[in-house]
């Protein structure tokens, strides 16, 4: 079996306490005469999907069916069950306070208004009137303005 496409043998080991916690010797004769590291292999690669997806292998720990220890394939299935991220899936923006729209739209267009680089005119302005600045903010200035700015060396 393929290991580079095979969920980390740590992860699997970590799978398998679990479910000899939950399950005790249950869990473990189900695979009794099995080289177990042969088990451990084929869970590893049955559950490969999951490397990406952590939160699915917990959510399937944390819904173990009573009784009966799950299969890999049972296990699996468990965790394909996982509920699915939804960004601002509980959010409902069709009832948003028009005042408050109002409120944080005009906020913006003041804001995109500003100067950007205002902060890098007021220490230019600074640094020509005598000001010695670090290395990191002549530095900083000349990027922001795309401009060389010529000062004393530091004493």
């Amino acid at each position: 079996m393929d290991n580079s496409s095979s969920l980390p043998e740590a992860w699997v080991a970590k799978i398998f306490q679990k479910l000899t916690l939950v399950y005790g010797r249950d869990f473990l004769n189900r695979y009794e005469g099995i080289n177990i590291t042969d088990v451990m292999a084929d869970w590893a690669h049955e559950l490969r999907t999951f490397q990406q997806s952590p939160s699915s292998i917990k959510h399937g720990l944390e819904t173990l069916p009573p009784g009966e220890p799950p299969t890999v394939l049972q296990f699996r299935d468990a965790c394909f069950k996982a509920p699915k991220y939804v960004k601002n899936a509980l959010v409902d923006y069709s009832r948003a306070d028009p005042e408050v729209v109002k409120a944080v739209t005009g906020a913006v267009k003041r804001a995109a208004g500003n100067d950007p680089k205002a902060w890098a005119r007021r220490l230019k302005a600074r640094i020509d009137a005598g000001y010695k600045p670090t290395i990191t903010q002549r530095n900083m200035v000349r990027d922001a303005l795309a401009e060389r700015v010529e000062v004393l060396e530091h004493d």
